[in-house]
């Protein structure tokens, strides 16, 4: 009997799932929760998203938490791929090493298929396509001793019920890439509307339900919570088809959002190339600034967000984003509002900056740009702890003809604040031999020729 009731339950969750195959898998499981187990409530202590599912894009996977009485269950999702291992999948099965629970194969869920009983709880995982799925069912303590007696029966049915289900929920590949991300939708709110289901569709680079929302006649000056429109969600989802269909549908290319930033400068923060090429074509204002005064320029010398966006941008790209905005009127000298620092002042380098100071300077970057407080370049490089890549920097500066008489708002030139070093550095021979070797050096440099006053 409890077979024939177990397999009349898989029946029907198989058949509700396999209607729905083209949602992104997160919302067909919360579906799945919601309808099939309407007991498990959402655990709400960590907050609620997704029916419950916490998305982690940088590991691709995604989790939740629900409760049934005094009873809880969690599941984590992750994707992997023919190159990678999920992670949850490795330390899951390191762990089963270390512990040495009792556990049990279950063909039926495949060759990684493994039911690991606890005394007062189960686990399941399995792999089945490019996923893998850590389930765990606690329940009352089934042992008082702490002995590994059997998990109850009840309890075991139970676990292997809503296991299953995720099985077939699972029907094939799944992808997080742009244009194809069937897997997860990070980072918004599960739609309950047609104007979020835009902003999801946009974000996700679902260029067919995009027009089809446009179609129907929802608008286009929706907002998600920071105030990004769909054409800056299309932008960060990396589809440019997406970014061209709500182009050609007349969105708002210069519509700024709640910190002023474009659509424009989301590309050049993103790197995305194409989309910033399409945006100018069609009347992207490049020269807009946002509340900080920053231009699309600053956007594109910006590092983005490697756990948000782990897409990886070389120096190339950059090159390529700063010529083209500067082809096209972006003024690469241009200052922020807050400290008026200009790209150079602001941007000191990650890896190899020197090599990063030399793109810019081929731009067209003035060397001798300075922000509010006076400080050109070389300034702000004499200031730190003179060591070896100090010095470097220093004559790097002075061959691409940074002025070493220019002085800050204080009066000081880059040589007062290195006499001021060498009287307190005095402890390290290293760094006053390298502080002789910046004076000499800026003392034999070539004179920039001043205007006539």
């Amino acid at each position: 009997m409890r077979r024939i009731c177990l397999a009349f339950f898989l029946g029907l969750f198989a058949s509700a799932i396999f209607g729905q195959p083209t949602a992104p898998l997160d919302e067909h499981l919360a579906d799945l929760m919601v309808k099939n187990f309407p007991e498990w409530k959402p655990d709400l202590q960590t907050g609620s998203v997704f029916s419950n599912w916490y998305p982690d894009q940088t590991s691709k996977s995604m989790s939740g938490r629900w409760s049934f009485g005094d009873r809880h269950l969690s599941v984590s999702v992750a994707l992997g791929d023919d190159s990678a291992t999920p992670f949850e999948r490795r330390w899951f099965f390191f762990r089963l090493r270390s512990v040495v629970p009792r556990t049990e194969p279950l063909a039926e869920f495949g060759k990684d298929g493994v039911l690991v009983q606890r005394c007062s709880a189960a686990e399941m995982a399995f792999t089945r396509e490019n996923i893998f799925v850590h389930v765990v069912y606690h329940f009352p303590r089934a042992c008082a001793d702490g002995s590994l007696e059997a998990v109850p029966m009840k309890e075991l049915e139970r676990t292997t019920l809503i296991a299953r289900a995720l099985y077939n929920a699972i029907d094939r590949p799944r992808s997080m890439e742009p244009c194809k991300n069937d897997f997860l939708t990070p980072g918004l709110p599960r739609p309950i509307s047609s104007a979020d289901k835009l902003l999801f569709a946009a974000f996700n680079g679902n260029t067919a339900l995009v027009r089809s929302l446009i179609k129907s006649g929802v608008s286009m000056g929706v907002r998600d919570a920071q105030g990004n429109s769909p054409l800056h969600l299309a932008v960060t989802s990396g589809c440019i088809q997406t970014v061209s269909a709500l182009i050609t549908s007349k969105a708002d290319v210069n519509a700024p959002n709640e910190r002023g930033a474009t659509p424009l400068m989301l590309a050049a923060n993103l790197k995305e190339i194409e989309a910033l090429r399409l945006l100018i074509r069609d009347g992207a204002d490049v020269k807009a600034k946002d509340k900080y005064g920053q231009n699309a320029g600053f956007y594109a010398i910006r590092r983005p967000e490697p756990r948000l966006f782990p897409r990886v941008s070389n120096r190339e790209v950059i090159i390529d984003l700063l010529r083209t905005l500067r082809e096209n009127g972006t003024d690469l000298n241009a200052q922020n509002h807050l400290y008026g620092d200009t790209l150079l002042t602001i941007h000191l380098g990650e890896g190899d900056r020197l090599q990063q100071w030399a793109d810019l300077i081929d731009l067209g970057v003035n060397v001798n740009g300075s922000n509010h407080a006076g400080e050109t370049l070389l300034i702000k490089t004499v200031r730190p702890l003179p060591d070896e890549a100090h010095l470097q920097a220093v004559k790097f500066l002075l061959s691409r003809g940074a002025d070493p008489d220019h002085r800050d708002r204080e009066g000081r030139s880059a040589r007062d604040y290195l006499v001021e070093q060498r009287k307190t550095r005095l402890n390290s021979p290293e760094w006053t031999r390298n502080i002789d070797e910046m004076l000499n050096l800026l003392a034999n440099a070539r004179r920039v020729p001043r205007p006539a006053t």
